[in-house]
């Protein structure tokens, strides 16, 4: 689907509160590389917030091949991105309302940095954001810190709080 045609409803998780999981995959001409090792993490990561993905892992490799394929980029990034889905209006967090997970697959070039980054290395920082190390090593949206709390406890995974007053 061309993007300009694409649309993500006002009321969609994701949109809304950043509750959702993405990987990115590089491409090379209509190739896309360690397809099923990006797919295995996705579910994972979408598995670990209680998102359930309805489509079968070939189907959303088929979809991703041919991503690759229409646009055939020399080199190309390729984001998966799946949300909770849309909820009902003024539903805030109430999770239970998304029927549907959303999901977008999109293709761009990919731009190599800059040469001195491959000559010298870059200076990153870390910075752990997360308490619940359930969480290690999968993909999220910005914000799901906020969605993680509410999922948790609606699967009855409270966390013992009880200098703050929140029951264990």
């Amino acid at each position: 689907m061309d993007a300009r045609r694409a649309r993500v409803s006002v009321f969609d998780n994701g949109f809304l509160y950043g509750d959702g999981v993405f990987d990115t995959l590089r491409g090379f001409g209509k190739r896309v590389w360690n397809v099923r090792v990006h797919i295995d993490r996705f579910y994972e990561s979408a598995r670990r917030i209680h998102i359930v993905l309805p489509w079968k892992k070939e189907q959303l490799v088929r979809w991703i091949e041919a991503t690759a394929a229409k646009n055939n980029f020399k080199e190309s990034r390729i984001r998966l991105t799946a949300t909770r889905g849309e909820s009902k209006p003024g539903a805030a967090y109430d999770f239970t309302s998304c029927k549907m997970p959303t999901l977008l697959i999109t293709g761009l070039p990919a731009h190599p940095g800059p040469a001195e980054y491959y000559k010298n290395g870059i200076r990153i920082v870390t910075f752990l954001h997360l308490e619940d190390d359930s969480l290690g090593g999968a993909a999220f949206l910005p914000g799901i810190e906020s969605i993680v709390t509410p999922t948790s406890y609606l699967k009855a995974r409270w966390h013992d709080h009880e200098s703050e007053g929140v029951p264990a």
